[in-house]
């Protein structure tokens, strides 16, 4: 593990993991994102409108059913092999945690907080900042960590495919070579990395109002 994140570049593996980790980190920043934006909109719109929790039941739910897996086919047909295809999956995995705790959270605000903040003269914008999701804060932060998780474990699928660069290619290129050593370093390593990213994420979030109650 030493020659592989600080060894000579002259030897096979050495000296590779901080362009590897950088690779990886940037697919998971980029499918993270693309699940979290929409994932939080319609997670919280359909937990404070019955019409669109029931216009998105029956998708959503459909879609939640496919195994991951089954989409790779799919995007490797359409994206291609390399940062699309790994961005996609890792989106698609990071999406259901983050709406259906953001869902829950928005459904769960009680309904004597809300008459309150209207006798206040809340308008319906306030209402929602100040009082629906500071509410639904703790619930939303706990989906965002597990779909960050699930990042991580889609990541691996999605660099497993062929792409030149990354700790899931650096697995698979072990494999191949029977380079178990490497492989473990692998693995090890992308847990150090998800372990890091958590602390960064709860960091981040600790200092949004309405997490800590």
């Amino acid at each position: 593990m030493f020659a592989y994140v600080a060894g000579n570049t002259s030897v096979p593996y050495g000296g590779r993991f901080w362009s590897d980790a950088a690779a990886s980190l940037w697919r998971v920043a980029c499918g993270f994102t693309l699940a979290a934006v929409p994932g939080l909109v319609l997670g919280l719109w359909s937990g404070r409108s019955a019409t669109i929790a029931r216009l998105l039941s029956f998708s959503i739910n459909g879609v939640k059913s496919v195994p991951g897996i089954s989409w790779l086919p799919l995007a490797l047909i359409w994206l291609g092999v390399g940062f699309m295809t790994t961005v996609s999956l890792i989106a698609l995995a990071g999406f259901f945690p983050i709406y259906f705790s953001a869902a829950a959270a928005a459904a769960s605000v009680p309904q004597n907080l809300i008459n309150a903040g209207r006798m206040l003269g809340l308008s319906r914008v306030k209402l929602f900042a100040k009082m629906i999701l500071p509410w639904s804060m703790p619930q939303i932060c706990a989906g965002l960590r597990v779909a960050l998780g699930m990042s991580f474990a889609y990541l691996v699928l999605g660099e497993l495919t062929g792409v030149p660069d990354g700790l899931g290619a650096l697995i698979m290129d072990a494999r191949m070579n029977g380079r178990v050593d490497v492989l473990l370093s692998g693995i090890v390593l992308i847990a150090v990395l998800g372990g890091i990213c958590d602390g960064l994420l709860v960091r981040f979030l600790s200092r949004l109002p309405g997490v800590a109650r």
